[in-house]
């Protein structure tokens, strides 16, 4: 039987390959700074909120699963500062976010933990009702939520973090 799964993992390697090429040659001096273009600041996410705040998905994505979130936990104070609707501040003394090690660690480890994982979940947990009520007339099932997660939110971000890559001068990944 196929395991629904094989429909994630494709994307789901592509998306890291995309974060660790768009992450690697960022200075660490601007990776949580807002960065100006023409001489005003740009309201974009920088890479340290975009990295946070995928970070915190992937508890979410394993208790829409009933799986342990334990190996993919973030730290309690990440939540303040990386939920939906949190604000992204500039950081240039390094004092409001963690450290880049600490969140791309956090990420990628994650990433891989999941990337891991998906293939022991039975197809039939994908398609339960989803049990987070505020995003269940969007995604209906924990699969249609779960396929969100894995797939436009993240690249959503990833493309995000591109455009920042952009303005702040750094070339193109690809």
């Amino acid at each position: 039987m196929t395991k629904i799964t094989d429909l994630f993992l494709p994307g789901l390697h592509s998306a890291r390959q995309y974060a660790e090429a768009l992450l690697k040659d960022i200075p660490d001096e601007i990776y949580a700074r807002k960065i100006e273009v023409n001489g005003k600041p740009l309201e974009a996410l920088h890479p340290a909120f975009h990295i946070g705040h995928l970070g915190t998905y992937p508890t979410k994505l394993f208790t829409l699963l009933k799986q342990d979130t334990t190996p993919v936990a973030h730290p309690a104070e990440w939540d303040s500062l990386f939920i939906k609707g949190s604000v992204c501040h500039d950081d240039p003394e390094g004092d409001i976010y963690p450290k880049r090690a600490e969140l791309e660690k956090h990420f990628f480890d994650s990433l891989g933990y999941i990337t891991q994982k998906l293939p022991e979940i039975p197809n039939e947990l994908f398609f339960e009702e989803n049990p987070f009520e505020a995003s269940r007339a969007r995604f209906a099932t924990a699969g249609q939520f779960a396929a969100y997660l894995l797939g436009a939110h993240l690249l959503g971000h990833l493309g995000q973090l591109s455009t920042w890559r952009r303005a702040a001068g750094l070339d193109s990944v690809y």
